[in-house]
Formats: structure tokens, C-alpha cells, sequence
């Protein structure tokens, strides 16, 4: 026999309900929380938060890929190029 198809709503809120179950709480808990987001409270503000947030992060990666890749520095591959 055919499994019988979840309804549009189902699989729509699908993330909330899992959201929900872990939390212990209801969806319409769920929902509330969503709401006050700092995204919808002020949507400049958390965005600017967020693009700093990933410019340090990304600044942290480079250097770290810079300390992995020149161990001794970048200035002992050419001695005398970067002064």
C-alpha cells in the first residue's frame, strides 16, 4: 500500500515543529521567538552586527592561512622586497 502524502502545511512548517520538539515547546512558541528576532526588530543594526561579525572571522582566517603559509614571516621569501 502507498504511503499517504503530508499535507502542504506538514511539510511547511516542518523546521519549526523540529525546532519545537527540542526545545520542548509548542510551535506557536516557536513562532513567537521568530518574531523577535533582531532581524525583524531593527534589520540595519543586526546586519551590520552580522557583516562585522564575518569580516573578523574572515580577517582571522587570513591570518591564520598567512602564519600556515609563511612560517617565518612573508619577508624571508625575498629578502630585502618588502622594505
Amino acid at each position: 500500500m502507498a504511503k499517504p502524502k503530508p499535507s502542504h502545511d506538514l511539510i511547511l512548517h516542518k523546521p519549526e515543529r523540529a525546532l519545537a520538539e527540542d526545545a520542548g515547546c509548542t510551535v506557536a512558541e516557536v513562532h513567537e521567538v521568530l518574531n523577535r528576532h533582531p532581524i525583524t526588530v531593527d534589520r540595519d543594526k543586526y546586519l551590520k552586527r552580522a557583516l562585522a561579525m564575518q569580516l573578523l572571522q574572515l580577517y582571522q582566517l587570513e591570518v591564520a592561512f598567512r602564519d600556515k603559509a609563511f612560517p617565518l614571516g612573508i619577508e624571508t621569501l625575498r629578502p630585502g622586497c618588502c622594505s
